[in-house]
């Protein structure tokens, strides 16, 4: 191909087909890495190319999509979301995305790339400053807390940005229970993604090895500072019984670890 803006100026390397998609848009989703790249030479927008990229699960796109972003208009630009996508609302950031789709390669590569972790979600009816602002410009905000929750809750995602994954999945459980009993349009989606956090729960705690791994995870305390009484051998499996943690406690290697200290404690 040889092509020179200088010498086709009538031509419109970014206009855009009756979907909404530039031809770049159309080389990532053809997965044309060449083409990709001699657009890209020629001056090509990327406006939502990148985030086509991650919906595909192809971190190599996404990658020489955001450093495009980045060396033409700054390492900002390719943190956020676009406005202009016909596929993407505006809030679609990149790290959004990649959380929503568990795509754990690309979630590392954002983060070593310094894309900022999602930030919590605040409370139902929230009236802080950033959820009015969000509700008197007009922004769908049951939509960006819907599509914000699937990216937070995904199994990968935590695992990728969680200290603590178990208290993060218990509370975030509870509190897309809390979201199903207000938000009825999204309350079964709601409470697919918490029965989703309730089996990872109960699957993590099986992945331990042995042991000593189970007991470390029972014995961790963060999360039980409210707890009274005397000092608990187990807080964190009382905290999961406090939260409703099924799976987690009638897990195959929590009921031998417990069983065994039990039985210590009765000898």
């Amino acid at each position: 191909l040889h092509f020179s803006p200088q010498k086709h100026k009538n031509i419109d390397i970014d206009v855009k087909n009756r979907s909404g998609l530039t031809a770049l848009s159309c080389a990532v989703e053809r997965e044309d890495v060449k083409m990709i790249q001699f657009l890209l030479s020629k001056g090509a927008e990327v406006r939502d190319a990148h985030l086509i990229a991650i919906n595909h699960d192809s971190r190599e796109k996404a990658e020489l999509l955001l450093n495009a972003i980045s060396q033409k208009y700054g390492r900002e630009k390719e943190l956020e979301g676009v406005d202009d996508s016909s596929v993407f609302a505006p809030y679609i950031t990149p790290m959004i995305l990649a959380a929503q789709r568990g795509n754990i390669e690309i979630i590392q590569m954002l983060l070593e790339r310094k894309h900022p972790q999602l930030p919590s979600i605040h409370i139902p009816y929230c009236r802080c400053e950033s959820c009015r602002e969000r509700i008197l410009t007009g922004e769908l905000y049951t939509e960006y807390r819907r599509h914000a929750y699937q990216a937070i809750a995904n199994p990968n995602y935590i695992c990728a940005t969680a200290e603590d994954p178990f208290l993060t999945a218990f509370r975030l459980r509870k509190r897309l229970a809390l979201e199903s009993s207000i938000d009825r349009d999204y309350a079964s989606e709601y409470e697919a993604l918490a029965n989703n956090l309730h089996e990872f729960s109960g699957s993590l705690i099986s992945m331990c090895r042995d042991k000593d791994e189970v007991e470390t995870v029972l014995k961790e305390a963060t999360g039980c500072e409210n707890f009274s009484g005397p000092k608990m051998v187990f807080p964190r499996l009382q905290l999961a019984l406090d939260y409703k943690e099924k799976k987690f406690v009638a897990a195959p290697q929590v009921k031998v670890v417990f069983c065994f200290a039990l039985f210590k404690i009765l000898k």
